[in-house]
């Protein structure tokens, strides 16, 4: 007896999603970035992280590193300064 893989979904340009679904917002948390000039490494639980200049560096709030790019950066966070 051999085991039955679940039918797959097709999504096309085409599809909608239904009406009934329901609406997400990121949580708030603070990061720490910054924007890098130059390619860099960074060793994290994951592996080695490559990042290329105009990526962001980002530390989260449990002490993780990730690289992002700056166009999901800037439409993702904006600067927080204390005592605003």
């Amino acid at each position: 007896m051999g085991i039955t893989a679940a039918p797959s979904l097709r999504i096309d340009k085409n599809f909608k999603l239904p009406a009934r679904t329901k609406m997400y917002v990121r949580k708030p948390y603070p990061i720490r970035a910054i924007r890098m000039d130059i390619v860099f490494e960074i060793e994290t639980s994951k592996g080695t992280l490559i990042g290329m200049p105009g990526e962001y560096l980002i530390q989260n709030s449990k002490g993780e590193y990730r690289t992002l790019s700056a166009k999901i950066f800037e439409d993702t966070y904006e600067e927080f300064r204390i005592g605003r």
